[in-house]
This record gives structure tokens, sequence and C-alpha cells, in this order.
């Protein structure tokens, strides 16, 4: 199974995949494929977004899903489950379900803006030079919105990050076995 992780930004879509890598699953993310190609072009990371956007115009909404599930065939056959994190529209949803051999469900991590707008003062990423509040619309924009609201899953980051990696480890535990 693909499990695609959506969320609005600092929510903890990548706390997360990385919760999910320590308890032996593997994770790609969605937004490290975007890094990797600004790096490739000898862009600065603080345009991410700005490159997102352009590429999903001029390659069609659901580039980034086809460059990622190229690196996630790695791992098919060898594990039962596989995260995708950072799903932000439903024709990257629909990209994965016509084209990966398995079954692919969504996970929404949710956390309020207050909550994430604390990540976001504290993180100090290159590519954090938007305001939160605008960065919120502009995925909401690409429809992270209607991912959401039709996931499968929903986790809940608004407590301790130990709390988080309890709930993260339950889900985990719940939807391998079923997938061995």
């Amino acid at each position: 199974m693909i499990l695609l992780v959506t969320g609005m930004p600092y929510s903890g879509k990548t706390t997360f995949a990385d919760f999910c890598v320590k308890f032996g699953v593997p994770a790609v993310s969605m937004g490290r494929v975007v890094r990797h190609e600004i790096r490739e072009m000898g862009l600065n990371e603080e345009n991410i977004l700005s490159y997102a956007r352009a590429l999903r115009l001029m390659f069609g909404r659901e580039i980034i899903a086809r460059r990622t599930l190229e690196m996630v065939k790695q791992y098919e056959g060898d594990y039962s489950l596989i995260v995708v994190d950072g799903v932000r529209s439903m024709y990257e949803v629909d990209y994965f379900r016509r084209r990966a051999r398995d079954e692919v469900k969504i996970l929404a991590v949710l956390s309020g803006y207050e909550h994430r707008k604390k990540r976001w003062e504290s993180r100090g990423r290159k590519d954090d030079v938007i305001e939160l509040s605008v960065r919120d619309k502009i995925e909401l924009s690409w429809g992270v919105g209607d991912v959401i609201a039709l996931a499968d899953y929903y986790l809940v980051n608004e407590k301790t990050k130990k709390y988080f990696k309890e709930k993260t480890y339950k889900l985990l535990e719940q939807l391998i076995p079923l997938y061995k």
C-alpha cells in the first residue's frame, strides 16, 4: 500500500514521515523531490513554491507526483507500506491511483493555524520566506483542502512530539498487518 500524506504547511507531515522511517517504513518526500531539482538547476531554495507552481503550469498538475512515483518504485515489492509525504492536490492523488501497482490511501495530518504558526516561526528553513497565511492560500489554491477532506485516515498533531509519535506508531501497527 502507498500512504499519501497531506496536510497544511507545518501540520507535521514530514514529522510523520520521519517517524515512519524509524518504524522501518520507507518514506519519499514530494518536497524533497522539488528541492533536489532546484539544487540540480542551481537555483535558490527560497524559490521552491514558485518553482513548484511553474512545474505544474509547464508539465501538468501531476508532474511532482510523476517524479515522486519514480522514486517510490525502488521500494515496490520489498515493503508492504510506502509513505509519500506532501501530496497537495487530487490530481496528484489520482495520478498515484492510476499508475501505482499498490493500493493508495490518504492520511491527513491536522493542526490548527496557531500551532502551525509556532512551528513556522521556530523552523528557519530557507524556503520559509513566505508568510504562513500566504503559503496556506497558495497550497489551498493547488487543492490541498480537497485532499484533506477526502482522506482515509486523520491524525491530529497539536500535543507533544512524543504523543504524535505514539499516534503514528499506532496507525502504522494498524496498517502494516493488513498489507503483509
